[in-house]
Parts: structure tokens; C-alpha cells; sequence
């Protein structure tokens, strides 16, 4: 029986999921929070140069009438390239009509090089885009735009004052904006 049940739980993951391979077609990095766009142009931020690739699955569940559910979970690798950031993205996606995506969750910035700049601390990440799609065939095409809100490392740091620190990230806080153009395959 634990054998049949383990079967029913594979199939039914893998008849429900989403591959999805993606070229970030623009990364920006900007300074966001409450006063961010205010001392904005003061800085270095903007496009970055290069390109980033991303990996990615989508679990949708399968309700009981036989249709995927509206609601499932996801995550993605993004290989960010010279300029970008490698990181990882755990979200909670939702596909309204099945064109309309919506996603939230926590994004985690990996590696040295230009990330060294940004603490290895999860992200507050959330994006929208459009998805197109055929009923009854495999592959798709979504265009997502994401925000990741990554926390960069700092003299203010070296304090030791937490307070100090939310309230320095939460007035001027780094945005890192992407837009996506991914290819689609559900099984």
C-alpha cells in the first residue's frame, strides 16, 4: 500500500509541474524604501549590463475535478552573469485564467564577487507577468517582471544596532527590478 501511495504522490506531482527556462531580457538595481527614489540619482544604479539565465518549476496542484489548481508553489535559480546576482526565489505563484501571474515569496542572494556586496539574508521578493499558453500544448511563454529587495552590506553594519539597521534599510533600501522572457513546458 505505502508503495502505491508513494506512486499516486510522484505522478500526481509530476503530471501538475512546470518547468520554466528564462533570459532576463533587463536587470536594474535601484535604491528603493521611503526616501530611496529621492536620493536616487545621487547613486550608481540603473541598468546592468550582460545577460541572466533562470531555472525554474512550478507545482500547481490538481484539484479534484481533474483541473490545476489556481494557487501552487514555486522556485527558481537565476544565474545572474557579469553584472547581475546569482540567487534563489521561493514563492507562492498564482495563475488567474491562466494568463495572469501573480507571485510572492523570498528571494536569497548567493556567492562572492559583486554579490559579496549584498548580505546572504532572505529577500522579500514579488513580481506580475503575462503568460501565454494553448490549451492542450506543453509549451508556454510567460514575460514576468520581479522586485527583489536584497540588503547590502554597510558601515552601519559594523554598529551592531539592529534598530538602526531596519530603519536605515527600510528608508533606503535596494531594489533590484528583473524582466523575464521564459520558456515553458507542463507536463
Amino acid at each position: 500500500m505505502k508503495k502505491i501511495t508513494l506512486l499516486f504522490i510522484i505522478i500526481t506531482t509530476i503530471s501538475s509541474a512546470q518547468l520554466r527556462v528564462g533570459i532576463d531580457a533587463r536587470r536594474d538595481k535601484s535604491i528603493g524604501g521611503l526616501l530611496g527614489a529621492a536620493v536616487s540619482p545621487l547613486f550608481e544604479d540603473g541598468k546592468l549590463d550582460g545577460m541572466g539565465y533562470t531555472l525554474g518549476y512550478d507545482y500547481m496542484p490538481i484539484l479534484s475535478s481533474g483541473k490545476p489548481s489556481f494557487l501552487g508553489l514555486g522556485a527558481e535559480y537565476t544565474m545572474g552573469g557579469e553584472e547581475g546576482i546569482d540567487m534563489v526565489y521561493g514563492y507562492v505563484v498564482s495563475k488567474i485564467f491562466n494568463a495572469l501571474i501573480i507571485r510572492g515569496g523570498y528571494s536569497l542572494p548567493l556567492g562572492d564577487g559583486d554579490t559579496g556586496k549584498y548580505k546572504n539574508e532572505w529577500g522579500f521578493a514579488w513580481g506580475l507577468g503575462l503568460r501565454i499558453k494553448l490549451p492542450d500544448f506543453p509549451v508556454g511563454l510567460e514575460l514576468l517582471y520581479t522586485i527583489h529587495k536584497l540588503k547590502e552590506k554597510s558601515i552601519i553594519d559594523d554598529l551592531d544596532n539592529e534598530e538602526i539597521e531596519e530603519v536605515f534599510d527600510n528608508l533606503f533600501g535596494l531594489r533590484y527590478s528583473v524582466r523575464n522572457i521564459t520558456l515553458t513546458y507542463s507536463f
